[in-house]
């Protein structure tokens, strides 16, 4: 099994609180990853996977991706201190920060799809140290 396909297994509905660091960190990177290549940082935010993304930056380092973690960072920053965990809340954050300035993540999207660090073999390296 490869680490998507573990990924995969650890699909929890909403709740993913109880899945130990290891799991947990495959699981965010993953969720990020997945949302980020299908729509942007936008949809990432805009979806349920948007209560992860302040654990999402120390995920990625704790793979050896600081690049990447640092990416996420600036990006969760456009949303203020901390990315609301409450969806509605952070819906409408989300909402008006593009009502002002359309496009506004696309700079993160780029940077992030140039993938300066390789997630799969990071990823991969990091499921294997368990294995």
């Amino acid at each position: 099994m490869d680490v998507y396909e573990f990924a995969e297994t650890l699909n929890l509905g909403e709740d993913i609180s109880s899945l130990p660091e290891f799991e947990r960190t495959i699981f965010v990177i993953v969720a990020l990853e997945t949302e980020v290549n299908n729509g942007g940082f936008d949809q990432f935010y805009f979806n349920s996977s948007g209560r992860i993304a302040n654990e999402v930056p120390n995920a990625l380092v704790r793979i050896g991706a600081p690049i990447m973690a640092n990416i996420v960072q600036r990006s969760n920053a456009i949303l203020g201190l901390a990315v609301p965990l409450d969806d509605v809340a952070r819906q409408t954050k989300l909402e008006k920060l593009e009502e002002d300035s359309e496009g506004i993540f696309e700079v993160f999207d780029d940077e992030f799809l140039a993938y300066p660090e390789d997630l799969n073999q990071l990823l991969q390296r990091y499921y294997a140290q368990r294995n």
